[in-house]
């Protein structure tokens, strides 16, 4: 017997339309996370002065820091996480819109400064976004001298896996294969004509 296994969301009605309909099996999908990768570079960009890591003030060492700002709105509700990772000593900042960089504390809602004592090289927080709300993400670096090639991955609460509608071109294989395995099928049974012993 041939099986189509259909990775679908919780709207069973839906998938249990199409196994009745095509004899197959529905098994649910994983929810997966949606990861974002950006690449960028601070040299040469602009400058800020920069908040410190607590946002209590700011920075007397990152007075001109160079930065480059990623403006996003968010998708999903629920906790992103951001990680930068970067041939500097680098300094993130996510800001509710809108970023202005000659106030630097205005709207700002995390800050990081080095994940881990070890490497001050890999910055980032894991925060609650609101889905519809406005961002800004600024890489920057720990002080004006302090910039360079970066890479920042974001990732998104998991979300289920949605399958794509199958094309009627689809739809046309399957009742094909299924026509063809039916005919198959039929040639393969001996059939005893009336009033013949099979």
């Amino acid at each position: 017997m041939n099986s189509v296994l259909l990775s679908c969301l919780p709207r069973a009605g839906v998938c249990a339309a199409f196994v009745a309909a095509c004899g197959a099996a529905c098994i649910a999908g994983p929810a997966m996370a949606v990861i974002v990768t950006l690449s960028g570079e601070t040299t040469g960009g602009p400058t800020f002065q920069r908040p410190v890591e607590d946002l209590s003030t700011l920075s007397v060492i990152g007075t001109a820091a160079p930065y480059t700002a990623y403006a996003f709105t968010a998708s999903v509700s629920g906790a992103h996480t951001f990680t930068t990772r970067g041939g500097f000593h680098t300094f993130v900042v996510l800001y509710d819109e809108p970023f202005q960089p000659a106030a630097a504390l205005f709207n700002a809602l995390i800050a990081n400064d080095g994940l881990s004592a070890a490497s001050f090289t890999v910055s980032g927080f894991s925060f609650g976004l609101q889905a519809g709300r406005q961002y800004s993400y600024v890489v920057t670096g720990f002080d004006n001298d302090e910039f360079g090639a970066y890479t920042t991955t974001i990732e998104s609460p998991e979300v289920p896996v949605v399958p794509g509608v199958p094309e009627p071109a689809t739809w046309a294989s399957v009742a094909i294969g299924l026509l063809a395995a039916t005919r198959r099928r039929r040639m393969a049974v001996p059939t005893a004509q009336y009033g013949e012993r099979a």
